[in-house]
């Protein structure tokens, strides 16, 4: 894995970026320790901030090395409006030894500087632990995702965004035509124009995204519009993005209709698909297989947006493709 570019936050998330490291002994902890006080540097945060940035993402890689043989972490810039954070995602593989078999739905971790922490281990199952830091005080995110570029290339074409406005709950992901910077450069103009988008369903913002990327290689995008108080998800789709509602005991794939955003516009189609206060939505690029099982994963449902998309990523990812995965709760 290596460095790529992001999109997280509970308002508005926008692309920000991202750096996976590898753990494998003590001087793997030292280095993630030392790219999340940089990356707080950076983003300017108290001294004090800066130290428990770094002293978090010591530990969630020092479990990791307690857990496992090695693993990878990610040190990520977070944004929520104006504000920026820091999180750390530590990832280790069910075929690591002995350590990795210790039951948990939720890890018990002493990270009294996190503003959220959160993670899951189950014998077979691997273990991902995550970290949030921010400023002030902050909300946890009711969706979250992360991205990883295809094996050689330092940046990913797929983006995710959310965005909250009037009790309405969307989330959009892009995967760009192709991958690397052109890629990229389509994401990124989809999430943009997404943020920008009328206040209206799915359809309408898919349509509005087809539009601004008229410039660009183009890409395939999907919106999701949760609402709980209806009972009722709305989703919008071009192109291969995976879109699935998942309940405790079942999975119900979405519908996207065949082309390409910003070129080969079909007619853009609104579905409609009940949710429950249980459902999880999970949306996908093709650089995941969609073969995975979260009943495989017992209490997995229950954790955060993010470690339930850590777990997909780090099980159900190709390889052959940038990947992205999104989860939302309604």
């Amino acid at each position: 894995m290596a460095a790529v570019s992001h999109s997280p936050d509970a308002a508005d998330h926008v692309g920000e970026d991202q750096w996976w490291l590898p753990v494998a002994d003590p001087e793997g902890v030292a280095a993630v320790s030392r790219a999340a006080a940089s990356v707080a540097s950076a983003l300017r945060l108290p001294e004090a901030r800066i130290a428990a940035v770094a002293e978090v993402a010591a530990e969630v890689a020092g479990q990791l090395l307690r857990r496992t043989v090695t693993g990878w972490v990610l040190v990520r810039t977070l944004r929520a409006g104006l504000e920026r954070g820091v999180g750390v995602v530590g990832l280790a593989s069910a075929d690591a030894p002995s350590g990795i078999g210790q039951p948990g739905h939720n890890l018990a971790l002493d990270l009294p500087g996190a503003s959220h922490v959160d993670g899951y281990a189950w014998p077979g199952a691997g273990v991902v632990l995550t970290a949030a830091l921010w400023p002030g005080p902050a909300t946890e995110p009711w969706a979250d995702g992360l991205t990883s570029p295809i094996p050689g290339e330092e940046i990913s074409g797929d983006r995710w965004a959310v965005r909250e406005l009037d009790g309405r709950r969307q989330v959009m992901l892009c995967d760009g035509l192709g991958h690397g910077a052109a890629a990229a450069t389509a994401s990124r103009a989809a999430i943009e124009a997404f943020l920008v988008a009328p206040v209206s369903g799915p359809r309408a913002a898919v349509d509005h995204i087809h539009r601004s990327l008229a410039s660009t290689r183009g890409g395939v995008v999907a919106v999701a519009e949760l609402n709980l108080r209806r009972g009722l998800l709305r989703y919008s789709g071009i192109g291969n993005i995976a879109g699935w509602v998942v309940e405790p005991e079942s999975r119900h794939g979405m519908v996207s209709v065949p082309g390409i955003v910003g070129h080969q516009r079909r007619d853009i189609r609104e579905f409609e698909y009940p949710i429950t206060p249980a459902t999880v939505v999970v949306m996908h690029s093709d650089g995941l297989d969609d073969g995975w099982d979260l009943s495989h994963y017992p209490g997995l449902l229950e954790r955060s947006p993010l470690v339930v998309a850590a777990t997909l990523l780090r099980d159900a990812r190709t390889g052959r493709d940038d990947a992205c995965v999104v989860v939302a709760r309604p």
